[in-house]
């Protein structure tokens, strides 16, 4: 399967120190790979790249680790798209502030969305019940060096998109 990971573009990837979202789509990549997936990371802030990218690669799935590129998914033919949100405050609708608008780029858009924890998932599905998987944080507090706990989170997070590839999502 072609996997297209989209990270923010702020830091590099692979990270050394602090770097949760980047150490996230770095072990994803590195992971899945190892299951035989054929992967793109694209970490960049140009939105015109990044379609670009993901146009040449043409992947079965394209997974957004970055909460405000979630408007540029929906502007992307591509009919397998998922978001996962990192933002911490998701859940806390009174700090939302700016972040509102990508929000609602998250409850309009048409896309899956990976959701890191039920709260997250009960705060979305109040207006989009079909479009949220609940799929546990239990890699976030995993250093890089935990492969065993990344394993255990990748291969279920392989089967779950062969499924949704399978029945066409």
């Amino acid at each position: 399967m072609k996997i297209t990971l989209i990270a923010a573009g702020i830091m590099f990837i692979p990270q050394r120190g602090w770097a949760p979202v980047e150490t996230v789509v770095w072990e994803y990549n590195q992971a899945l790979s190892r299951l035989g997936h054929s992967v793109q990371m694209i970490n960049t802030r140009d939105t015109n790249e990044i379609l670009t990218e993901i146009n040449q690669f043409e992947p079965d799935v394209i997974n957004l680790h970055c909460d405000e590129f979630a408007n540029l998914l929906s502007d992307i033919k591509h009919p397998k798209k998922i978001a996962t949100s990192h933002y911490p405050y998701i859940e806390q609708k009174e700090k939302h502030g700016p972040w509102a608008e990508t929000f609602n780029s998250f409850v309009n858009g048409n896309f899956y969305i990976f959701c890191l924890s039920e709260g997250i998932k009960n705060t979305l599905e109040i207006n989009i019940k079909s479009r949220t998987i609940c799929w546990g944080a239990s890699y976030l507090n995993c250093s890089s060096n935990s492969e065993k706990k990344i394993n255990s989170f990748i291969k279920p997070l392989s089967t779950v998109l062969k499924v949704l590839i399978a029945y066409n999502f």
